[in-house]
Order: C-alpha cells, then structure tokens, then sequence
C-alpha cells in the first residue's frame, strides 16, 4: 500500500480511496460475509428505531493503541459491559465480533494507518456497523461526529447506492461514486456531508458494508468507562 499517497490524499483533501487489495487483504470480504453477514450475528430484522428502518444493523468497536515507534497499533475487544451502554437508548445494536474475522485486527490497524502520522491520536477507538441495506442506504446527506469514516462495500445486487461527500462548510460536491465490492472510502467528517444514493433496480437488491468509525463520540465514552472500572480514579 502507498501510504504516502493516502496521507497526501487526507491532508491536501480530507479523503481518499483505496481498497482491500491495495491494503493488503484481496478477499478479505469473503471472511467478512462469511463470518457477520450470517442471521445469527446480523440478525434479519429491520432497525426500525433508525433512520432506515428496513436495513439490518449490528455493530462492535474497538480499542486502538499506537506503539511508542508510532508504526506498530494493536486492538482489543471492549468488555460486553460497556457495548451493552452503547449508542441510542431504545436502539439497543445485535454485536458482532470483529476480532473474529481472519485478518480483521490487522485490517482495522491497516485503516487506522491511511490517516498521516501527526494527524493520529496515540490511542483511542475503532467502530464497525454492519449494515445490509435493502432501498435507502442513508435518509439525508449528513454528518455523523465522528473523526474519520469509512464506508466499506462488501457486495452489491442491483444499482444505485453512489456514494458521495460534500464540502463542508460550503455545498460542492468532490465524489460521487458507486463503490464496487472490496473498495473503501475514508473522510474527515467534519470537513464534509456525505451519504448515499438508494438502491435501484427491480428484482431483489441488497448492499452489504462496513461504517466505520475512529472515536466516535459515544465509542470514547464507553472506552472511558471501561478504563475507569478497570483503574479506579481513572478519569
């Protein structure tokens, strides 16, 4: 992977595209069908607390860690405990496991590596929503609050779902692209809105992919609270 050019790409323009054979990991996507995308981890029933009620949702996040080398990141698991305290209340997510994925905790550090070294946090967390989607992709071009994301597109039936970022402030779109299985998309999203069109197409369409996350708001709260059990007088 060429690094470089990814960190060229987020400084000069908040975002970049890449894929899972650039990074490193060609078929990655097949470990991942296989080890989420299965009914009793994405379990088949629409989040219909959400934004599109009809897509299928799990999630899981991550701790990260950058060595003192700034080169080497490591991952763990965050407790049940506090995944359980996560996002909406009312909108409990189904978990899904991610260190469970062949290859998944170097490719969440691989991701976590397309942002420039002095733009990184020396720790901090990695979500993933898994999302099947069915018509919409998205309700509105949005911003989420999160630091970086990704969009990761594992397979697709059907047209439609291009995705596309906004500048931010100000309204000029700089991407409007159908992202084929196995790309990935990573932006700065504060500098953007962003969002995706529906899907199109008559027969049974779908689009599975990863949203992720780096230090998402609630991701941080949780993870604090984690570290503050595990070290009383922790803050």
């Amino acid at each position: 992977m060429d690094y470089e050019r990814a960190h060229a790409d987020m400084r000069e323009r908040g975002f970049t595209l890449t894929s899972e054979d650039e990074l490193g990991f060609p078929g990655l996507r097949f470990a991942i069908l296989a080890e989420i995308f299965r009914p009793d981890v994405l379990i088949p029933a629409g989040d219909s607390s959400g934004p599109v009620p009809d897509r299928w949702r799990a999630k899981d996040f991550l701790h990260y860690e950058w060595g003192p080398d700034g080169q080497a990141c490591t991952l763990r698991e965050t407790s049940d405990d506090r995944f359980a305290r996560l996002g909406v209340p009312g909108r409990p997510a189904p978990r899904l496991h991610w260190m469970n994925v062949p290859g998944g905790a170097q490719m969440a550090a691989a991701q976590l590596a397309l942002i420039p070294p002095g733009a990184r946090h020396e720790r901090g967390t990695w979500g993933v929503h898994a999302f099947r989607s069915f018509s919409d992709v998205v309700n509105a071009r949005h911003q989420d609050g999160f630091e970086y994301g990704i969009t990761y597109v594992l397979d697709r039936v059907g047209e439609g779902a291009v995705s596309y970022l906004y500048t931010y402030p100000g309204d000029e779109q700089v991407l409007d692209r159908q992202l084929q299985p196995g790309e990935i998309l990573l932006f700065r999203d504060r500098d953007f809105t962003h969002g995706a069109t529906p899907l199109e197409g008559t027969t049974a369409k779908f689009r599975d992919a990863l949203v992720i996350q780096f230090d998402a708001p609630e991701d941080i709260v949780a993870a604090q609270e984690e570290l503050a059990q595990q070290v009383p007088g922790t803050a």
